[in-house]
């Protein structure tokens, strides 16, 4: 978790613009392979009334295709 969570601040440091939905690339070994891959994972910054401030993370394919950056 520590390395994914340093690679989304990489990410978030480079970045020229603030927008609630980030991509961003880690490299992540899935048992039983030890090998670690170049994965693409996307952070989804939100909030409720509940939870102020939430983070989803979730792999390229979780993400559902009509969710985008809002370019307005």
């Amino acid at each position: 978790m520590r390395d994914v969570l340093m690679a989304l601040r990489l990410r978030l440091s480079t970045s020229r613009t603030t927008i609630p939905w980030i991509e961003f690339p880690v490299l992540l070994a899935f048992p039983p392979d030890t090998i670690p891959h170049l994965c693409v994972l996307h952070a989804i910054a939100h909030g409720d009334q509940a939870t102020t401030y939430a983070l989803t993370l979730s792999l390229r394919d979780e993400v559902s295709t009509i969710i985008s950056p809002l370019n307005n």
